[in-house]
C-alpha cells in the first residue's frame, strides 16, 4: 500500500490535475467577465438620470463613482437609453486631453473622440438603437441637422463620457463651464410606436 503513494505515476497526476484546475479558472473568470454588465457602469447608470447629462463630483480616493477614473479629470456622464427613442449628444472637447467615449452596459467602448489643440471641437451625435440606423435619417429633417452624426449603439443601455482634465484648481471654474456645454437628450420620433 504505502508503495502505490510514492510511484512517479502519483506526482503527474496531481499536476494534471493543478493545470485543469488552472484552466478550469481562467475560462470562469474570462466567462463570467462577459456574461453581464460592468458592475461600475450600471451602479453609475442607476444614480444619474436617463438622457441627461451630469458633471460628476471631483474623484477623489474616497470619492470614485467608478474605478480608474483620473483624480486630475472632472467628468460629465450620461446614462442613455435607447428603448423608446433616439438621443442627441453633444459634447465640447476644446482641448487636448478632453475625450469623448461612449460605452455599453459592459463598459466596451464603441465611440471614442479625442480632444486637439489644434481645434475646438464640438460633436454633435444621434445615438440610435441597434438595427435602426437606416430610420434614424428621419431624425434629419433640416439642413442643420444633416450635419449631426448618426452613430448606431450596439445596445439600448449604455453610458456617454466627457473627460476633461484639470491642469491645476484655479482652472476648474473655467473647465466646469466647458463641461455644462455638454449634454444629452431625447430627440426624434417615440420608438416604442413603431
Amino acid at each position: 500500500m504505502l508503495s502505490s503513494l510514492t510511484t512517479p505515476t502519483r506526482p503527474l497526476a496531481w499536476l494534471f490535475f493543478l493545470f485543469l484546475a488552472g484552466l478550469a479558472h481562467i475560462f470562469t473568470v474570462i466567462t463570467l467577465a462577459s456574461v453581464g454588465p460592468a458592475p461600475s457602469v450600471e451602479k453609475l447608470a442607476r444614480t444619474l438620470t436617463t438622457n441627461r447629462m451630469a458633471l460628476l463630483d471631483p474623484v477623489t480616493p474616497k470619492s470614485q463613482p467608478v474605478p480608474f477614473l483620473m483624480p486630475g479629470s472632472l467628468y460629465a456622464v450620461c446614462p442613455f437609453d435607447l428603448e423608446t427613442t433616439a438621443v442627441r449628444l453633444t459634447a465640447a472637447i476644446p482641448d487636448d486631453g478632453w475625450m469623448l467615449s461612449i460605452h455599453t452596459m459592459d463598459g466596451s467602448s464603441f465611440y471614442f473622440a479625442p480632444g486637439s489643440a489644434e481645434a475646438d471641437l464640438t460633436i454633435t451625435i444621434d445615438l440610435v438603437p441597434p438595427g435602426d440606423a437606416l430610420n434614424a435619417l428621419e431624425l434629419a429633417p433640416t439642413a442643420d441637422d444633416l450635419r449631426i452624426a448618426k452613430v448606431e449603439a450596439p445596445q439600448r443601455k449604455g453610458v456617454a463620457v466627457v473627460r476633461a482634465p484639470v491642469a491645476a484648481k484655479a482652472y476648474a471654474p473655467d473647465v466646469i463651464r466647458q463641461l455644462q456645454k455638454s449634454n444629452c437628450r431625447p430627440v426624434g420620433r417615440n420608438l416604442a410606436s413603431r
